[in-house]
């Protein structure tokens, strides 16, 4: 964040973090209002898509987090513990796995975890992403 808000063509007020999987991870740490990286270069919001949701995430900024029901790698049910949480919004996609948003012409299975791609599920996301940063432009 600090060499985007050296970039005068970068609005660094308007800046989201997006992050799939394990850079979703990295997006929820970054803005963890328990961690002191957290408190130097804020962010708009986050946009995470199917992370590891660890126990006490605290977010400091607004995040959208979108995972498959059925993710077999990052469970929901981890992400939906965190749900009460202020700035926190999750939508959980019925029936979806893990990279549901990654076009692939078949389901296919990787290192034990099955993984389909859900077009439904994939718009859905991508108009929830555009809603959630139009609202955060603020």
């Amino acid at each position: 964040m600090a060499l985007l808000k050296g970039m005068p063509e970068i609005d660094a007020k308007h800046t989201f973090l997006v992050g799939f999987s394990l850079g979703a991870v990295s997006s929820l740490i970054a803005i963890d209002s328990k961690r002191p990286a957290s408190h130097h270069e804020a962010v708009a919001g986050v946009i995470a898509y199917y992370p590891f949701c660890y126990d006490g995430v605290d977010p400091s900024v607004p995040v959208l987090l979108m995972i498959g029901e059925k993710d077999d790698w990052t469970p929901a049910a981890k992400c939906q513990a965190v749900a009460g949480k202020t700035n926190f919004e999750i939508v959980v996609y019925p029936g979806a796995t893990h990279v549901f948003n990654t076009p692939a012409e078949k389901p296919r299975d990787v290192l034990g975890h099955h993984l389909v791609y859900d077009e439904k599920a994939t718009q859905d996301a991508q108009q929830r992403a555009d809603a959630f940063m139009a609202a955060h432009m603020n």
